[in-house]
Order: structure tokens, then C-alpha cells, then sequence
């Protein structure tokens, strides 16, 4: 109406402007929960652990990724010479294309092979794309909510590596396939990197623990121990 002004809040903003923001903000946090993995809860008779990479995973895990690209890349090379009966493996430029679906089609693969093995024991998987300590991009396939016994974990962990390495290695003799294989499989096993080292977290956590894979991590469900160290 004219001649009437909204009252001024202290911080200066008329009540009804500062309303609207509260509620924008508040949607918009309410969203961002709703997008994250489901709360940490202890079920009675559990204790819960959650572990998320660190900036120092992220360094370790590329550094590590790269050593494992170039050992793959001599070990794959290697094979594809002593399974094609090649003593050299050659690729034109004009193959650089063709080179870059494959790798795109690796990394699909490698999350559709994740996904299988969650399905496989009942879970249903989600994918997506992150990037953790704003300095690893990765693809990621999670099923938060779901709990794996450690066994099951170690075959969703291991899978893409084992299955993809295992398939192409045996494209190999077939036609001129084995140089084509070579840098996907060097590029899967360098990729693998995170899962080999969740697998080897596992190790050292008792065999009846339970995992849930989450989007950014993992949360470990113990069974609660008495003083001897049974599950209570």
C-alpha cells in the first residue's frame, strides 16, 4: 500500500523478503539432504563406522593409478604380443578415435559389471558421476542402504578388474583385437585403483562385518563386542 514500508529486520531486510529467503534456503537444504547417502544409524546390537577418501587417498590414488596404467600397458603388451604371435603392435592416428569409444565403453562397462554383482546379491545399484577432493573424477555405481557381508563385498569390489582383464586378454588371439586391447585394459586396471584399495580395507576388518557402499565412501556395520571380544 502505498505510504507503508515493510518494518525493517535488524540485518536490514523488509520481513517479508527475509521470509522468502529463509524458505528458498531452506528448500534448497532440504534438497541437498534428500541428495546425499542415507543417514548413520546404528540398528541395536551394531556399531557403525564411516570411512570417506581423504585429500591424501585422492594424491595416493592417482599416483598409485598411474603406476598401475604403466605396468598394465607392459603386462597387457606383453600378453598381446605372446597370444597374437606379433613380435610388434602397431596403430595408426587414424585409430585414435575408434581407441577413445573403447575407453568410454571401458568405463561403462566397468560400472555396469559393478552394478551386475550389486543385483547379484540383491541390492539395487545407482550410478553417477563425482569427483572426490575436487581432484579425482570418477563414475561410481553405489547402493546405499544396502548391506553386503564382506564376501560379497570383495566380488562387487573386484569384479570389473578380474572380469574385464579376463575377457579382453582372451579377445587377444582374435584377428587383429590385441593391440586393441592393450590400453583399455591397461586404463581399467589403473581405474580400478579405488576398488583394489577398498578391498584391501576389507582385509583388515573381522569377517563378519557388513558393508554398505555409499556414493563418496563406505560405512562398515560391526556386530557389538563384549570385553573378550565376541559379538555381545
Amino acid at each position: 500500500m502505498d505510504g507503508l514500508a515493510c518494518p525493517e529486520t535488524p540485518d536490514g531486510f523488509p520481513d517479508t523478503r527475509r521470509a522468502r529467503w529463509i524458505a528458498i534456503v531452506s528448500a534448497l537444504m532440504s534438497e541437498e539432504d534428500q541428495s546425499t547417502d542415507s543417514e548413520v544409524i546404528s540398528p541395536p546390537g551394531w556399531t557403525t563406522e564411516e570411512w570417506k577418501p581423504t585429500f591424501a587417498n585422492s594424491v595416493v590414488w592417482n599416483i598409485l593409478g598411474l603406476l598401475l596404467v604403466i605396468a598394465g600397458f607392459i603386462g597387457f603388451g606383453i600378453l598381446a604380443v605372446v597370444l597374437s604371435g606379433e613380435t610388434t603392435l602397431e596403430m595408426g592416428l587414424g585409430s585414435f578415435p575408434i581407441l577413445g569409444l573403447m575407453l568410454i565403453a571401458t568405463l561403462v562397462i566397468h560400472e555396469l559389471v559393478h552394478g551386475a554383482a550389486m543385483l547379484l546379491f540383491g541390492a539395487r545399484p545407482q550410478f553417477g558421476f563425482a569427483l572426490i577432493q575436487r581432484i579425482l573424477p570418477v563414475a561410481y555405481c553405489t547402493s546405499p542402504g544396502h548391506w553386503f557381508t564382506r564376501g560379497q563385498f570383495f566380488v562387487v569390489a573386484l569384479a570389473p578388474v578380474v572380469l574385464i582383464s579376463v575377457v579382453g586378454v582372451a579377445l587377444m588371439p582374435i584377428g587383429d583385437l590385441a593391440a586393441w586391447m592393450v590400453i583399455p585394459l591397461a586404463i581399467n586396471l589403473g581405474g580400478g585403483i579405488g576398488d583394489l584399495w577398498m578391498a584391501g580395507m576389507l582385509l583388515r576388518r573381522p569377517a563378519d562385518v557388513m558393508i554398505e557402499d555409499l556414493r563418496d565412501g563406505l560405512r562398515f556395520h560391526e556386530p557389538e563386542r563384549d570385553r573378550a571380544g565376541s559379538p555381545a
